[in-house]
Order: structure tokens, then sequence, then C-alpha cells
């Protein structure tokens, strides 16, 4: 395939791309939305829930925004008794976060919610077309992998 033919099929395919992830996003949101979460709060949920704990400062560098986004993400999640603030012992401005039992649990929940919400915008995919689909999604994660 020539350059010239290229560029349209990668343009529609940047344009399908874009869609299909709004697609699955909003699903994504719907899920959490019914469960009182932003998509903030959920990354941050995540990521206490899989590393056991961390500080604002960690949380800000892994999702990309400031500590007083964080901050605020972290005000509702404690006030939901999600997550627990404990300051260090040996520095006192140092405050870790930790998930409690009851933001532990309510991950797993949203993990299946948010599972059976984006299986809904597969539901007449046969078996093999979503084991293709996975295995191209790999290819394009491993080829185009970049450190953004």
């Amino acid at each position: 395939m020539s350059p010239q033919t290229r560029r349209p099929v990668m343009e529609a395919l940047v344009h399908n791309l874009r869609r299909a992830s709004f697609t699955v996003h909003a699903r994504f949101r719907m899920a959490l939305a019914h469960r009182g979460l932003s998509m903030g709060q959920f990354l941050v949920l995540r990521s206490l829930v899989s590393e056991g704990r961390g500080t604002p400062r960690d949380l800000a560098k892994s999702l990309g925004v400031t500590t007083g986004n964080i901050t605020g993400l972290v005000d509702k999640l404690e006030a939901e008794a999600l997550i627990v603030r404990d300051r260090s012992r040996s520095d006192r401005r140092v405050v870790h976060l930790k998930a409690t039992k009851k933001g532990q649990s309510l991950m797993g929940e949203l993990q299946q919610a948010v599972v059976a919400q984006t299986a809904k915008a597969f539901e007449s995919w046969s078996e093999g077309d979503l084991q293709r689909l996975n295995l191209l999604l790999r290819r394009v994660i491993e080829d185009g992998s970049c450190n953004c």
C-alpha cells in the first residue's frame, strides 16, 4: 500500500479508534456513576488497592495530575470511608493513603460492573471476533508502546 492510499485508511482508523474509545469509556463512566464515583476517584482507589498504599505525590505522578487534584479526590474518597490517611511517624509532613476494606470491596464490585457494561457493547460479537480484536489491540500496544 502506497503512502497516498494508506493515508485515508489511517485517517479513518484514527477516527474510529477515537469513537470506539469514547463508547467504551462512556459505559465505564456509567458503571462508576451508578456507584457514585468519578473516573478520577476510581483511578485513585484502583491505584491504592493494587499498590497497597501511596502518598498524594506518588498518585499525582502516576496519574499525571497535580497534588491539588489528588487532594480533592482523596477528600471525597475519605468522606465515603473508602480510603484512610495515615501520617508518617518519622515525618509528619508525609501522608500515606490506604484503601479500607470497604474500598477494596467496592473495587471488586466496580471491576465486575465495568466488565459487565463493556460486555454489553460487544454482546453481538462472536468469541472469535473478540479474540481477534484482543490480538490486534495487543499488537497496537506492543508495537506502539511509548512513555506517554
